[in-house]
């Protein structure tokens, strides 16, 4: 089997998309940089199929960065999902609040930014497997012609240089001026979530965080707002790592350098805090080659501790309610899910958030005491 390998800072994203929409390739693209990992499917020069590990990049957040439907009926079609074992953008159909021609249309966007959302990775691997093909192919199915791109890379490179130059740095806030807003949000909208958050005084990075946001889609947004005067550039403010002894902030190189020390002794979530702050200073390909290893090492332990036994949580005794709880949407619906019948791969399928995201949310869980892992006792996969 034929194949094409290499680094992106040797050969970019454009260019290896240029050579598989111009002959016309048939085969699977995959994209990684350590923990982010993409795969594509492609015939004739045609994406068919696309998969991604990240949250943001998932069919039901595209739905709600969309707003295409509301929290309601999306966990409603995510439990039918779940129950029938058939696909979410069918469940939506069925349930009748979407129609197929606006899945489709839905399902075409995200396979347009899960592949040029790679145009932001500062480094990565490519591999493109000539002459492989899906299994199958979903009945609401797509394509996305490769060739095509290319004005649309161009415009987001320009796009993503102007915006940079506005938003130089994550941890800005954000000044909302009331009176320039034309018409108050839909609750629970998008806008009414961002707008939310920038009076809350929440920095870029933490708006990004918190609604599983594409970057693209959301500094759009945000330059639009700045642009129209609805919205000012606040304050810088630091992100709230906790300092080590022994750390000097200033110096990212001796970071670095405890980051490793770090991932050596296992602590992984200690160095990817280290890693983080470093790339904050100073975002060097170092610095994210090294929050890369934090964060692939603990993903690796996550699923030594969660997935190889395979656990069916359940909720703890002693917690009476979780509504009241210091919880994301997303984390509230993950517990709201466990009741000791689905086991951790289970809990993964229904997931809104990306496997890494989920796993460290049931960790996290199980860490506080809001719930329990039984061991031998765990029902088969099939329960």
């Amino acid at each position: 089997m034929d194949s094409l390998a290499g680094e992106l800072t040797t050969m970019e994203i454009d260019e290896v998309l240029a050579l598989i929409g111009t002959k016309r390739l048939t085969g699977q693209l995959l994209l990684e940089d350590g923990v982010r990992r993409k795969s594509f499917f492609i015939k004739e020069g045609e994406v068919i199929q696309c998969s991604s590990n990240q949250e943001h990049e998932s069919f039901g957040q595209l739905l709600r960065q969309l707003d295409r439907v509301t929290r309601e009926q999306l966990e409603r079609a995510m439990d039918a999902k779940h129950g029938a074992r058939t696909l979410l953008g069918v469940q939506l159909v069925q349930l009748g609040f979407m129609t197929e021609d606006e899945v489709r249309q839905t399902l075409l966007i995200r396979m347009r930014e899960t592949l040029l959302d790679i145009l932001q990775w500062p480094e990565g691997t490519f591999r493109f497997l000539r002459d492989l093909e899906p299994s199958d192919l979903p009945s609401l199915n797509v394509s996305l012609d490769v060739a095509s791109l290319g004005p649309e890379i161009e415009f987001r490179k320009t796009a993503w240089e102007t915006m940079r130059h506005i938003f130089e740095t994550e941890r800005v806030t954000f000044i909302v001026n009331e009176e320039r807003l034309p018409c108050a949000p839909v609750p629970d909208s998008l806008d009414d979530r961002l707008f939310e958050r920038m009076r809350e005084g929440k920095t870029l990075a933490e708006i990004s965080a918190e609604l599983f946001s594409s970057p693209f889609f959301l500094y759009q947004k945000l330059y639009a707002l700045y642009r129209n005067g609805v919205i000012a550039l606040g304050p810088t403010r630091e992100p709230e790592t906790p300092m080590l002894v022994g750390e000097s902030m200033d110096d990212t190189a001796q970071m670095l350098s405890i980051a490793r020390g770090f991932i050596q002794s296992g602590n992984y979530e200690q160095a990817e805090l280290v890693a983080a702050r470093a790339i904050e200073i100073s975002p060097t390909p170092e610095a994210q080659q090294v929050l890369a290893q934090a964060e692939a090492a603990h993903f690796a332990e996550l699923r030594r501790r969660l997935l190889e036994p395979n656990p069916a949580p359940r909720l703890s005794d002693g917690l009476a309610s979780f509504k009241n709880l210091s919880l994301s949407p997303h984390e509230k619906y993950l517990l709201s899910r466990i009741d000791g019948t689905r086991t951790v791969r289970s809990l993964l399928r229904i997931s809104p958030m990306r496997e890494f995201d989920a796993l460290r949310c049931i960790a996290h869980f199980a860490d506080t005491g809001y719930i329990e892992l039984p061991g031998e006792d765990a029902p088969s996969e099939g329960a």
